[in-house]
């Protein structure tokens, strides 16, 4: 009688609660920003106390435990680039080449384990044998890959100037025609004091892309972005991918200003090494 090979495990979990994952890391993205901005005021008592509660808080250990929770839970990233990738045609038929796919900051193994994506998982710490133990930032770009995955990870990068550098070196991972998928928590576009929906969509398409659709649920903002061919020229999107969906509030109002969260693009020259997720 064979026996069943176990599945090698994520890492040791202390957060099995789905309402207590999702507390977790709603904390983690609120206390991340808090010492952003303390850090960029001069503050050092108050960086001093946004650390400290993130140490209490069990650090990006915790985090990464209860985003493992989230994702296993809901499958609502790779269920949206499983529908994407489809309904636009890049699906591998059976028996062809497998499309190449980048997945940064890679919790679980989802994609991993679809047979007609040929996966590349990296973060910065690896949860599972499978992902890979590496800075994006470190990664040449070889604009090779038909897709690129990089789902609640620019928020957690330090820095406006990091952010943009991120979207700059999506663009160049991706080859032309080549999609990212890309979200964020909605708040970063609701409630930040530093930009809207529609100036977030303004900066990806400085960088060269086209916002092929986008969307949000109540707590996540999704972005299809694709890279236009070579010689084509960078279409519009419609007014539909461009704004906020239908019901979605953003203003930089005093009551809703409660995010720090800003993009700013900057010439590679000028940029330091960079840490994210």
């Amino acid at each position: 009688m064979k026996t069943k090979k176990r599945k090698a495990p994520l890492i040791p979990k202390t957060v099995t609660s789905l309402r207590k994952a999702r507390a977790i890391t709603s904390s983690f993205h609120k206390l991340t920003s808090k010492a952003e901005e303390a850090k960029a005021r001069g503050d050092v008592k108050g960086l001093k106390a946004a650390r400290t509660e993130l140490e209490a808080l069990g650090g990006r250990q915790a985090y990464q435990e209860a985003s493992i929770v989230t994702t296993s839970r809901s499958r609502h990233t790779s269920k949206w680039v499983f529908s994407k990738l489809t309904s636009l045609g890049m699906r591998p038929a059976r028996g062809k080449q497998p499309l190449e796919l980048l997945e940064v900051g890679a919790v679980n193994t989802q994609l991993l384990s679809v047979p007609w994506l040929a996966v590349r998982a990296i973060d910065l710490k690896s949860c599972h044998p499978r992902i890979e133990e590496k800075n994006f930032f470190d990664l040449r770009p070889e604009y090779n890959y038909g897709a690129v995955v990089c789902s609640m990870v620019i928020n957690c990068v330090p820095s406006p100037e990091a952010r943009g550098r991120m979207l700059k070196l999506l663009h160049q991972h991706v080859c032309p025609g080549g999609l990212v998928f890309l979200t964020l928590p909605l708040r970063c576009l609701t409630h930040s004091k530093n930009i809207t929906w529609e100036q977030f969509a303004k900066v990806i398409e400085s960088v060269g892309f086209v916002i092929e659709s986008s969307k949000a649920s109540p707590k996540v903002a999704f972005f299809c972005l694709q890279k236009p061919k070579t010689g084509e020229e960078a279409r519009r999107p419609p007014p539909s991918a461009r704004g906020p969906p239908e019901g979605i509030l953003c203003g930089k109002g005093p009551a809703r200003a409660t995010s720090t969260f800003g993009v700013t693009l900057r010439d590679e020259a000028e940029l330091p090494a960079t840490h994210g997720r």
